[in-house]
């Protein structure tokens, strides 16, 4: 027996954060698939389906989808819940004529029980990294960079910090306007001017 429309959206769900969104985005990422079949293609998908779901591959209008954020998420999800309840037949005529995008999230989970647990990483900063990296932005080593990049200095902008520069390069030269004409007897700096 096939399982009904609610329960694979609470499966959905549960493998998501953000749930407000899982219905809309599963029956586009359905219709998505069904505008990649052939008409019988989609008869034999949707009718491992339940009717809702069976009726978004029927419809095949579907555009492609933004894989970012958390749409990648919920359209990972979708595609792991049809992966672990459609046949070995209409699997691999998924992994034929989807969109590799598509295809490479097209995998069945870890049985249930045996799911890894979810870990939320608190991140106070963005100099922390990115949620799931495992190394903060200040420990990055970046293995290749450009030829008088910042990166490669061991004091970037060094020459530029008030705290570490030899001064500019007129004050280095001693031709700032302070020290007046070149050659004369009397700087504009000097304080005994009379």
């Amino acid at each position: 027996m096939k399982p009904g429309e609610d329960q694979l959206l609470a499966r959905i769900e549960a493998h998501v954060r953000f749930s407000t969104e899982v219905r809309p985005i599963t029956l586009r990422v359905l219709a998505w698939i069904g505008s990649c079949l052939w008409p019988r293609e989609r008869d034999l998908v949707a009718d491992e389906l339940p009717a809702g779901f069976a009726a978004a591959v029927r419809r095949a209008d579907g555009l492609a989808i933004t894989l970012e954020g958390h749409h990648r998420e919920i359209v990972a999800s979708v595609c792991r819940i049809l992966a672990e309840e459609l046949s070995t037949e209409a699997i691999e005529l998924l992994q034929r004529t989807l969109p590799a995008a598509l295809r490479e999230l097209l995998v069945a989970g870890a049985p249930e029980g045996q799911e890894p647990s979810h870990v939320e990483v608190a991140r106070s900063s963005l100099a922390e990294g990115r949620p799931g990296a495992r190394t903060p932005l200040s420990e990055a080593h970046p293995t290749r960079v450009q030829r008088g990049s910042v990166v490669a200095e061991p004091n970037p902008h060094g020459a530029t910090k008030l705290s570490s520069t030899p001064g500019k390069a007129e004050e280095r030269k001693h031709a700032t306007l302070a020290g007046g004409r070149p050659g004369s007897k009397r700087p504009l700096a000097n304080k005994d001017r009379r």
